[in-house]
């Protein structure tokens, strides 16, 4: 399966789905994340840390992306700044920030069906 965000979407909407209705998921999840992710096709590079982390109903967390090597320029920071580029969200996306983002919304779609 390609890695693109809709595929991320959908594999990790599966797995936040099964780590809701099984705890021994969870424990297999904690204790091995590559070999877990990888059986809903994400395969993350092995020297990529993951950490998985149970969040509580008022628990929010930002991740913050690493800084580009070349740096930002002051284009790319009017972008950001204004809300009028996309290469901030995109970057985003790439980055170990998708899971959180894809958590908010799991919990954002399970407080909504209860």
């Amino acid at each position: 399966m390609a890695l693109n965000l809709e595929n991320y979407s959908k594999a990790m909407g599966k797995l936040i789905a099964q780590a809701w209705q099984d705890p021994s998921f969870v424990a297999k999840l904690k204790a091995d994340p590559h070999s877990v992710l990888s059986t809903f096709g994400l395969d993350i590079p092995a020297l990529a840390k993951l950490d998985v982390i149970e969040s509580g109903p008022n628990d929010f967390y930002i991740v913050l992306p690493p800084q580009p090597a070349e740096g930002l320029t002051e284009e790319h920071l009017a972008a950001i700044a204004g809300g009028g580029g996309t290469t901030g969200s995109a970057a985003t996306a790439g980055t170990a920030a998708c899971p959180v983002s894809t958590a908010g919304s799991a919990g954002t779609a399970g407080s909504a069906g209860g």
